[in-house]
């Protein structure tokens, strides 16, 4: 089988990492990973300074066409992931419809009840996590518009294929169900470290059923004690924070994330597991 290879984008409120990626079967290899500090393009958004979003956009096509040079190097499709405040992710409860194509009036109804959101500035996902007689509940995500088209604008730009968007949590429940995660358990808390903040995502039985973004503080600290005290194990993965690990580790079977079957390296000669890889590994593993 040929290798693949494939650039990762993750957006995040303070930086932008940039992933060079290659796929043979299960295993995936970093060849490269450029990590430059900017501030949220939504920053610029909701401000309405349409000169930076520009500046933005050019910044990161700037810098992947300096590392590919004029051939790609064989690069053609991006992944793209984010989590921040600006995406919306709640779990709601609707009526039980029959029809099935009533489930998104019903959820816009439903959402903008209780937040004061035009929902028509939103690209809506859903996943029903369970149903009973008369109510489905479901996860709910809501990402601006106007950051998806940032990402296929960047891809325009280049000249590549946007492949797909996704949320990091969502990356988080793809590796659950795909079972690469060592020693994983039934209720769990995984918490992603993302430099200035960090997700707090918690597990019931392999499915997440809630994620939060919480700023790196002792309030965020003592409601992770909270959240997670009825949970058997906790993982932590992404930007190694000794600040952080310090406050996290003495939870209850405190362990750093690791995958299983899939290869993290910067050399296929040299297996080196990486935390900050895992998002990107898990987009297209």
């Amino acid at each position: 089988m040929i290798n693949k290879k494939i650039i990762n984008i993750e957006i995040n409120d303070a930086y932008i990492k940039i992933l060079f990626l290659k796929k043979h079967k299960k295993s995936v290899s970093v060849e490269k990973t450029i990590i430059k500090p900017m501030n949220s393009p939504n920053e610029y958004i909701n401000n309405k300074i349409l000169d930076n979003v520009e500046l933005y956009k050019s910044e990161i096509v700037k810098t992947i066409k300096t590392e590919l040079g004029d051939k790609n190097k064989g690069y053609k499709e991006i992944y793209y992931n984010m989590q921040n405040e600006d995406i919306l992710i709640r779990n709601i409860s609707i009526l039980n419809v029959k029809n099935k194509k009533d489930i998104k009036s019903m959820i816009e109804f439903e959402i903008t009840q209780y937040i004061p959101i035009n929902i028509k500035n939103y690209i809506m996902e859903y996943k029903i996590l369970n149903s009973n007689g008369s109510n489905i509940n479901l996860k709910l995500i809501l990402v601006p518009i106007i950051m998806a088209n940032l990402c296929y604008e960047i891809s325009d730009m280049l000249n590549m294929k946007p492949k797909k968007l996704s949320v990091n949590f969502d990356i988080l429940q793809k590796i659950i169900d795909l079972d690469l995660i060592e020693d994983i358990c039934e209720n769990a808390v995984f918490i992603e470290d993302k430099g200035n903040e960090f997700i707090l995502s918690l597990a019931k039985n392999r499915i997440i059923d809630e994620s939060y973004i919480l700023h790196k503080s002792p309030n965020s600290y003592e409601s992770v004690l909270n959240l997670t005290k009825d949970f058997d194990t906790v993982y932590y993965y992404g930007i190694e924070d000794e600040v952080i690990i310090k406050n996290i580790e003495t939870l209850k079977n405190f362990k750093k994330l690791e995958l299983k079957e899939a290869v993290i390296s910067k050399d296929e000669n040299d297996k080196m597991h990486n935390l900050e890889y895992i998002n990107g590994i898990g987009m297209i593993i």
